[in-house]
């Protein structure tokens, strides 16, 4: 057969619902045999490749039995498939024959036409890859998202003001794992968001990565909001005239630390603890010792003044029972300045 073949490309008309884009279209073109337009029922077969000519073919091969040809016109519908989604050429080969009785599936009598058929875009559709604005899917509101000549993107805000902008209701933020990073701060990444644990115990946490001392601020899903460090028992309040540290804990009679972090004790004698603060406040802390278990008013400890009283390295406490100096239990707390 001998064929001159012209086309013209079309997209398909799509309902108004809300279906996501079809990726068929239709495909015009016009068949002409010994220089005369050709008639009748056709078998073709469409291939989709990458290249003019060599090249691979992209997608599956798309047949039509027996359409007809009238006056050399005919239009079919093709669909290879989600084959556009980058700006690469494609190239449609057709091979035609005049009907026969076989089916797509045998390759007898077919010719393949020549040159292969680009599939050019569009201008609307190559606009679309380089979009500065996006209408809602029902078309209301329009230009839901815009991007500016500065790269800025707005979401609800028509001249967004920042990177990223975004206005008119609630962000929210799908979670992908436990600490998982949800949000870089500054350009040196000195801040970052997290997600911390999960379920009821789940709580968000800004985080100092940089030079900041990894202080962590918590928010947790039963309303409560806290100030925790990874280390030490430490409280900074901005406004306040001093950077302060806290210590608490708790010790039964033998010495050994019940409660408590960022300090150890030793009984150095009977009714006699030595604590040591782990690591040392940065000048003397204020302390106050009390019996944890009183047997009667004259049960107590007190700070051991004969012993030159609290240092920024630790402090020793004394304890008696309605006995005399004896060995019992201990609550204090230390403040002091970090």
């Amino acid at each position: 057969m001998k064929a001159l073949f012209a086309s013209i490309l079309t997209t398909s008309i799509l309902s108004a619902t809300a279906a996501g884009q079809s990726t068929a279209f239709t495909y015009q073109g016009r068949l002409a045999s010994g220089g005369a337009p050709a008639s009748g029922l056709h078998d073709f077969r469409f291939k989709l490749f990458d290249a003019a000519s060599g090249g691979n073919q992209i997608g599956t091969t798309t047949c039509a039995d027996n359409l007809s040809v009238s006056d050399g016109l005919f239009s079919v519908q093709l669909d290879f498939g989600r084959q556009f989604a980058t700006p690469s050429p494609r190239y449609l080969e057709i091979q035609v024959r005049a009907d026969t009785g076989l089916d797509c599936g045998s390759s007898a009598g077919l010719v393949t036409l020549s040159p292969r058929q680009p599939l050019t875009a569009a201008p609307l559709a190559t606009h679309a890859r380089s979009a500065f604005a996006l209408d809602a899917a029902d078309g209301s509101p329009a230009n839901a998202l815009i991007v500016d000549n500065s790269g800025n993107i707005g979401i609800g805000a028509s001249a967004p003001t920042a990177r990223l902008d975004v206005r008119g209701g609630p962000i929210a933020v799908e979670h992908l794992g436990d600490e998982a990073d949800l949000l870089w701060l500054n350009s040196e990444r000195n801040w970052v968001f997290r997600q911390e644990g999960t379920g009821a115990s789940a709580a968000l946490k800004l985080q100092s990565v940089g030079g900041g001392g990894n202080k962590n601020f918590l928010f947790q899903t039963d309303g409560a909001v806290g100030i925790r460090p990874t280390s030490g028992n430490d409280l900074y309040v901005p406004g306040s005239e001093e950077n302060l540290r806290i210590v608490r804990g708790a010790i039964d009679p033998d010495g050994t630390v019940l409660v408590g972090t960022g300090f150890t004790c030793t009984r150095i004698e009977q009714a006699k603890y030595r604590i040591t603060f782990t690591p040392p406040f940065a000048g003397v802390p204020v302390v106050t010792a009390t019996s944890a278990r009183p047997v009667d008013a004259l049960s107590g400890a007190m700070i051991d003044y004969w012993s030159g009283g609290p240092t920024a390295n630790g402090v020793t406490i004394v304890t008696r029972t309605d006995n005399g100096w004896s060995d019992h239990y201990v609550n204090f707390i230390a403040i002091g300045p970090r």
